[in-house]
């Protein structure tokens, strides 16, 4: 339908947006953007045809695929610029933010990549290339991963805006396995389900968690008022338990 995802960072400020494809400037409008996330979609207001990328799973990514960046590094001159390297990490954070986890790739993302495409060699996207660190610092690039944008993209499309859906508990790894509850937010998802301190969430779906990333990973794979089953063990016991996700706002 014309959408473009991009980087807010990209357009922010902009009073008019511009998409590059094929040598042409196309008038285009911004449908909506998050800054937390640091995304925005875009689309294309001419009647033109716009090939679709394929969309890769980021389960299938492991550390030393190769991955491949395509960009614009300085803008038209250097148009359709293709780095290579591989994935180097697969959730990183970025300033001790958990919002968004990133994957981590040793290919050169300059300025003028953001926004652009991460693929592996199938030409699937697995990540919204974002920033590159410079200085002293040599191939550190760092690319949103594929699901949690394809997730958030369609919100904004769909409602202009994105909401994150929460579980409402503090959890840590557990020894043996699972998530230990440290504490349960009132109101919240898990207190509405049952959920109690101390008890050790082993999976979401049939999913195992067994630390803090593999949880977020997977609420970002979900929306507010998504349904979701919760294995917990209590007392030595395994119970199910029905969550309703809420928003994080």
């Amino acid at each position: 339908q014309g959408h473009v995802v991009t980087n807010y960072h990209v357009i922010e400020g902009a009073n008019d947006v511009q998409v590059l494809s094929q040598g042409r400037y196309l008038k285009t409008e911004i449908v909506g953007y998050d800054e937390l996330t640091d995304l925005a979609v875009l689309r294309v207001m001419e009647d033109v045809h716009l090939p679709a990328v394929k969309m890769g799973d980021i389960a299938q990514v492991r550390v030393g695929d190769w991955a491949i960046v395509i960009g614009n590094p300085l803008g038209k001159q250097f148009a359709d610029t293709v780095t290579v390297g591989v994935v180097s990490a697969l959730n990183r954070e970025l300033d001790g933010s958990s919002i968004v986890k990133m994957l981590q790739t040793d290919a050169a993302i300059n300025s003028g990549n953001s926004g652009g495409p991460l693929i592996n060699l199938s030409g699937q996207v697995i990540g919204l290339n974002s920033l590159q660190i410079a200085g002293e610092f040599k191939n550190l690039g760092f690319a949103l991963r594929i699901n949690g944008v394809l997730n958030y993209a369609k919100q904004i499309i769909e409602n202009g805006k994105i909401e994150k859906p929460m579980l409402g508990v503090t959890v840590k790894a557990n020894a043996d396995g699972g998530l230990w509850v440290g504490a349960v937010v009132k109101g919240g998802a898990a207190e509405q389900a049952g959920v109690l301190e101390n008890d050790i969430i082993r999976a979401i779906d049939d999913v195992e968690v067994n630390d803090t990333d593999d949880l977020s990973a997977y609420l970002k794979t979900k929306r507010v008022g998504d349904t979701v089953e919760l294995t917990v063990e209590r007392g030595g016991k395994e119970i199910k338990l029905k969550a309703v996700l809420k928003s994080s706002k």
